[in-house]
């Protein structure tokens, strides 16, 4: 999962824009104490002059099962007052992109077959997922919301 967030943040372009967040946990505290409270939810934003790119995550330091984070989008100062954007969204959650889940559901074979290891190569690959084709822009603003699952990371490109 880690190599494709980097993947991931790769593909961003442009200058980095502001992002506010009201569940994110302030870096002296990451620092100080790590995510161990609540979890971390935030957000990296870039924009290119054609495309608004968005990576988010639900994380905290504790692998275990927690709540979803349901986040809600608002990225405001657009070029076009009216009109649509065309989305892409990128997921890694426990049954996106992630290989570890498939090797667990394989029964955590210690020595993978031939077949077995082009599974867990194709479930480690970075997963397009069905999102709104298109999301209404008004007033230079788009709005949208996303359920991000704890440990999720998911990337929108918007266009």
């Amino acid at each position: 999962s880690e190599m494709c967030i980097r993947d991931r943040f790769s593909m961003m372009d442009g200058e980095r824009v502001v992002v506010n967040s009201d569940a994110e946990v302030k870096l002296d505290s990451i620092v100080k104490n790590s995510v161990r409270g609540n979890p971390d939810v935030s957000a990296y934003a870039s924009f290119d002059g054609e495309r608004v790119y968005v990576m988010a995550w639900n994380y905290h330091d504790d692998d275990l099962e927690g709540q979803a984070a349901s986040i809600h989008f608002k990225i405001e100062n657009l070029s076009f007052k009216t009109g649509k954007a065309n989305v892409s969204c990128y997921l890694i959650d426990k049954q996106h992109s992630n290989s570890y889940t498939k090797w667990l559901s394989m029964g955590s074979p210690q020595n993978p077959n031939e077949q077995d290891y082009k599974q867990l190569e194709d479930a480690a690959l970075l997963e397009q997922i069905k999102f709104s084709p298109a999301i209404p822009i008004k007033n230079n603003t788009i709005d949208f919301d996303f359920v991000l699952e704890r440990q999720g990371v998911v990337m929108f490109v918007l266009q």
